[in-house]
């Protein structure tokens, strides 16, 4: 379907319907996008349905629900965008976003942050 500069999204059909394959390209950062995507859902942030989550190969994947709609800047003009303050919306949902908290910093792996403190990630060689 396309490939981003972070993930490949391929679009599968079956006779159940239609659902995206996600693979995120890096193997760093990719284990915990389910986790924030659930984690959105359940403070009232719309996201698509996780399905499924494993791995093929040393890659992450997602199957997700496929949402057959046209992007923002795809179905209005940015006028119109402004004059219906969908830009207001955006920062209330991003806001709404930003509210779970987790413990740890760094990437996720195995259901974990890598470092238990700010002061050990930043202190670490990756950044």
């Amino acid at each position: 379907m396309q490939k981003g500069v972070g993930s490949i999204v391929c679009l599968i059909e079956s006779a159940d319907g239609k659902y995206i394959l996600k693979v995120p390209l890096s193997l760093n950062f990719a284990e915990g996008e389910s986790e924030f995507l659930e984690k959105w859902a359940s403070i009232g942030v719309k996201t698509p349905k996780i399905f499924e989550t494993g791995t093929i190969g040393d890659h992450h994947y997602l199957v997700m629900e496929f949402i057959d709609e046209p992007t923002l800047l795809d179905k209005y003009s940015e006028e119109q965008l402004l004059e219906m303050e969908v830009f207001v919306d955006l920062g209330k949902t991003l806001r709404r976003m930003h509210e779970p908290k987790a413990e740890g910093f760094g990437r996720v792996a195995n259901g974990k942050a890598e470092f238990d403190s700010f002061n050990e990630w930043i202190s670490s060689e990756e950044i």
